[in-house]
């Protein structure tokens, strides 16, 4: 198979997903502006609380992929 096969074959794969990815991320779009509200009212600043959401997120996406490996066996698909 060429390039161009694999690229078309993959690019099908994933238009039968992002319609379940788009609806996720807008998910999480929605509760990270909560959260985000929640800590300005709490009187955290707007630096401080955007520097703290990207670090848990980071670690929450380590660990789910850290999980997501160890239930699999290896990390070998990717």
């Amino acid at each position: 198979m060429s390039n161009k096969h694999y690229h078309s074959e993959m690019e099908d794969i994933y238009q039968s997903y992002e319609w379940l990815i788009r609806d996720k991320l807008e998910q999480l779009d929605h509760l990270a502006r909560k959260m985000c509200a929640d800590m300005g009212t709490a009187g955290f600043s707007h630096a401080n609380y955007t520097f703290f959401i990207q670090q848990k997120v980071k670690e929450l996406v380590a660990e789910i992929i850290r999980e997501g490996d160890l239930a699999n066996g290896s990390d070998k698909n990717r």
